[in-house]
């Protein structure tokens, strides 16, 4: 009886040594837009009421990295988009975002294609990845992607 009194000992002190849990939640992951005209720029909160958010369920304040990328470049890709060509394509209102314990942060999309592209006789389908990092500890890190499918509006010769 005395071993197992020890080894549940034992047990206790090591559970009671499990670092913190670390987590990102955000919403939505994805987000397709349609009929988008050359030359405009988009509000897509204005547009659609739409907008990304990061929750951090967390105890403690959680700093994220946000960049827009073609998603070849996040080893992502699909069979009917191409890769945005600039990432200034796609911009949103912040590259950094803090989020407090038990909270959330608001991240807002802008679209704006230029007047001219490369063969822009035919509707287009183009595809953007919104990348978020970030260090929750010195032994964690984490990152999601977030998807932005974007089909242009027919433009004629």
């Amino acid at each position: 009886m005395k071993v197992n009194i020890n080894i549940y000992i034992i047990s206790i002190i090591l559970c009671t040594n499990i670092s913190y849990a670390a987590s990102l939640r955000v919403s939505p992951a994805m987000i397709n837009c349609q009929n988008i005209q050359y030359g405009i720029t988009y509000d897509i909160y204005k547009e659609t009421g739409v907008r990304f958010t990061i929750y951090n369920d967390d105890l403690e304040d959680k700093t994220w990295q946000l960049a827009i990328y073609p998603p070849s470049e996040r080893g992502q890709s699909t069979k009917d988009y191409m890769d945005i060509l600039s990432d200034t394509w796609c911009r949103l209102d912040k590259t950094t975002v803090t989020v407090k314990p038990n909270s959330f942060e608001h991240v807002y999309l802008y679209i704006q294609f230029p007047e001219q592209l490369p063969d822009t006789t035919q509707y287009h389908k183009w595809m953007a990845v919104i990348g978020i990092n970030g260090h929750t500890n010195e032994n964690i890190s984490l990152a999601a992607d977030l998807f932005v499918f974007i089909e242009t509006k027919y433009k004629e010769k």
